[in-house]
């Protein structure tokens, strides 16, 4: 990535299972917190997977640069 330390793929892995992750545990707190929210944890899943899959996709992009009008 930027320093060349590692690759795109390993750095798209690991941002996504850090994601999905992420994402379970605030869903789970949530879920556990507020008795209004009811969710399974296969639902949590593919939840945070599809998340995790739609901002896997940016990772290894150039930035784009602010152009102001």
């Amino acid at each position: 990535m930027a320093f060349n330390k590692i690759s795109v793929g390993f750095a798209r892995g690991i941002f996504f299972i850090l994601d999905v992750l992420s994402t379970m545990v605030s869903m789970i707190v949530v879920d556990y917190f507020i008795e209004s929210v009811s969710a399974t944890l296969r639902s949590v899943v593919v939840i945070a997977v599809i998340i995790a899959i739609l901002s896997v996709k940016d990772i290894g992009k150039p930035k784009k640069e602010n152009v102001e009008l």
